[in-house]
């Protein structure tokens, strides 16, 4: 756990979605996204997730399990 409280591995893990996709998911939206090793960090509890990513996951909470798919295999054709 990090010191936010916030154990971003367990929740993506709650919604079928791998590190990776989630690194794929925000680079897709966004244009940019966080390196996997800093992604890793946030996961191990090695450093906070910080808040925008904390947020990013609770939204990606609010889609329906396909509509999270849809994100994982259009960020995959990029």
């Amino acid at each position: 756990m990090n010191g936010t409280g916030y154990d971003i591995k367990v929740r993506l893990r709650e919604l079928g979605l791998k590190q990776i996709d989630f690194i794929r998911i925000v680079n897709h939206l966004a244009g940019s996204a966080p390196s996997p090793v800093t992604v890793t960090r946030w996961a191990k509890g090695m450093i906070p997730a910080p808040a925008l990513a904390v947020a990013s996951v609770e939204l990606l909470s609010r889609l329906s399990a396909e509509a999270r798919e849809e994100l994982v295999q259009a960020s995959k054709r990029v």
